[in-house]
C-alpha cells in the first residue's frame, strides 16, 4: 500500500486441516487486485505452526474440551495480533481492516470480530455459531470420534461459550459481515449457522444450494462477492449494492431406486433449480445423471438434504420412470 493512498486491508483465515497455503495466498493475491491489501494466517497447529507428529484435528475436533477452548481462543488473539501489525503499516488505513475466513477461518472470523472492534467489516464463508449444537450435530466428530458423547458437561458448555461467535455477536452488531452458507452442510450444521445470523442482527446472507466442499469450485466468484460486499462497506454508500451470483454445483452421489425396486448406484448433477424451499435447497430440480444401467435426465422434488423423488428418463425407447433418490451431496 502507499502511503500518499491508505487501503483497506483484509486477514486472510483458511479452512480446518489446510496442509499448506496455496488457497489463501490466491485469495490474497485476487484482494490486492482489487485494492485491498492482505495478510495471511496460519491458524495455530497448521502448516509451520503445526508440531512434529501431530495434526489440526487433534485440537478442534475433539472431545477435549479445554483443547480445543484453547485453539479457537489462540487463533483469535492472533488475529488481533495481526490486525496490530497492520496498524502500524504505512499505507494501511486503520478504519478499513477486515477479516475473511473459510470454514474454520470463518469462525475464527465471527468470533475475532466480537472480541476486536477495530475489525470494522468481514466475510464469512461456511462458518457458524453455537458450538455446542456443531459438536453435536456436525458429521466431522461422529466420523473422528463415534464413540464420544455428544453432550457436554455444564462445565464443559461454560468452556465453550467462552469461544462461541454467539457469546460476542452482540458486540460485532453494529459492524458488517456478509455470510456465505451451504443449505446442505453436513459439517457446519445450517441451524448453527441461522441461530449466528439471528443472533447478529440478520446481516447479509447467501445461500448456495450445496454441502460444504463445492463451494471451492465457485471461489472466483465468491471471491468477487466479498470484495464488492467489502468496498461498498467501507465506502459512503448507504446502501449495499446488489452481490454478484454464486452458483456452486449441486452434484449427488448414491442411489436411484426404481418403482420395481432395483437399486442403482447413482451421480447425479442438479443442473437447474426450480423454486427454494424455506430451508433454502431447491424445490424442484432438473437433473443430468448416470446410474449402473445407464445416463438419464431427470426432474426431482427435494424431499430432505438426502433424499429426492421424481421422473427419470433414459435414452433409447425406455418409458419414463419415477424414482426415488437416496444420496449425499458435495
Amino acid at each position: 500500500p502507499g502511503s500518499q493512498h491508505p487501503t483497506p486491508a483484509v486477514i486472510l483465515l483458511h479452512a480446518l486441516g489446510e496442509p499448506e497455503d496455496a488457497m489463501i495466498r490466491r485469495m490474497a493475491r485476487f484482494f490486492v487486485s482489487r485494492g485491498i491489501a492482505a495478510a495471511t494466517m496460519p491458524l495455530p497447529y497448521h502448516m509451520q505452526r503445526l508440531p512434529p507428529n501431530d495434526y489440526p484435528l487433534r485440537h478442534y475436533v475433539t472431545s477435549d474440551v479445554s483443547r480445543a477452548v484453547q485453539a479457537y481462543a489462540q487463533a483469535a488473539a492472533d488475529v488481533s495480533a495481526v490486525a496490530d501489525w497492520l496498524e502500524n503499516r504505512e499505507g494501511v488505513d486503520r478504519q478499513r481492516i477486515g477479516v475473511v475466513g473459510v470454514s474454520l477461518g470463518a469462525m475464527i472470523a465471527h468470533l475475532a470480530m466480537g472480541m476486536d472492534e477495530r475489525l470494522s467489516a468481514g466475510v464469512a464463508i461456511l462458518g457458524g455459531g453455537n458450538m455446542q449444537r456443531m459438536y453435536a450435530a456436525s458429521i466431522l466428530p461422529r466420523i473422528l470420534n463415534p464413540f464420544a458423547p455428544r453432550r457436554l458437561s455444564e462445565a464443559q458448555k461454560e468452556l465453550v461459550r467462552e469461544v462461541d461467535p454467539i457469546t460476542y455477536a452482540h458486540r460485532n452488531r453494529p459492524r458488517r459481515v456478509l455470510m456465505i452458507q451451504a443449505a446442505r452442510d453436513d459439517f457446519v450444521p445450517p441451524s448453527a449457522a441461522k441461530q449466528l445470523h439471528e443472533a447478529l442482527g440478520r446481516p447479509p446472507i447467501v445461500w448456495l444450494d450445496t454441502n460444504h466442499y463445492a463451494p471451492a469450485l465457485a471461489e472466483q466468484e465468491i471471491l468477487r462477492a466479498a470484495a464488492l460486499y467489502l468496498r461498498s462497506v467501507w465506502s459512503s454508500c448507504s446502501t449495499l449494492p446488489r452481490l454478484p451470483s454464486i452458483v456452486a454445483p449441486t452434484v449427488k452421489i448414491g442411489t436411484v431406486i426404481s418403482r420395481r425396486g432395483a437399486i442403482w448406484p447413482s451421480v447425479m448433477w442438479q443442473v437447474l433449480p426450480i423454486g427454494m424451499r424455506p430451508d433454502h435447497m431447491s424445490l424442484f430440480h432438473l437433473n443430468i445423471g448416470v446410474h449402473s444401467r445407464s445416463p438419464f435426465v431427470s426432474i426431482g422434488l427435494t424431499l430432505s438434504a438426502y433424499v429426492d423423488v421424481g421422473v427419470s428418463v433414459r435414452p433409447g425407447r425406455y418409458p419414463a420412470e419415477p424414482y426415488v433418490g437416496l444420496h449425499m451431496t458435495l
